[in-house]
This record gives structure tokens, sequence and C-alpha cells, in this order.
């Protein structure tokens, strides 16, 4: 269990950064605005993370690939790391509505 968790991590630090990118404009952009902006934000979070999927699909088969012979299906490697992005995601945005409220 924890060579496995240990090996979806690594998947997604493979990706992380562009997510992560994405996540911190979001974040910013609700901390300094309005929650007005957050539908926007979880419909461009989709379309990155999509476009994410796609891209390491297309261009990333050897890395899949890897990881499946250490015993990871494709599968198992998306459904977790992007759970685990997401769960970034969710707990960031929350921390930049809750500033936002504060300073109102």
């Amino acid at each position: 269990m924890r060579r496995k968790a240990k090996l979806i991590l690594l998947f997604y630090r493979s990706w992380a950064f562009a997510s992560n990118i994405v996540t911190a404009v979001a974040v910013g952009f609700v901390a300094m605005t309005s929650i007005v902006v957050l539908p926007f934000f979880l419909i461009f979070k989709a379309t990155v993370q999509a476009l994410i999927w796609y891209m390491m699909r297309e261009y990333g088969a050897r890395r899949i690939y890897y990881f499946t012979n250490l015993g990871v299906s494709p599968r198992s490697l998306w459904s977790w790391s992007m759970a685990l992005d997401t769960l970034i995601f969710i707990i960031c945005t929350v921390a930049a509505v809750a500033y936002n409220l504060s300073r109102a």
C-alpha cells in the first residue's frame, strides 16, 4: 500500500506544476475579488485537468507504461492523482473564500 501511494505521488509530481499554477491563480482571484468568480475557475480547473489528462495520455505514454509495469493501473494512477489535485484545490479555495469573507 505504501509503495503504491509513493508511485501515485511520483506520477502526480510529473504534472502537478501546471495544475498548481491554475490553483494558485484561482485562489488569488477568489481571495482578492469575490466568490462570484468561483464557478468560472471551477470550469477552468476542470478544463485544465482534462487537457493534462490528454497531454499525458498522448505524450507521456511511456511514463504511464512505466507505472503500469510497477503494478499500478492507469485508472488507479489517474483517479488517485486527480482526487489529490482536486482536494488541494478545494482546501485552497475554502481558505481563499474564508479570507475573502473575513475582509468584508
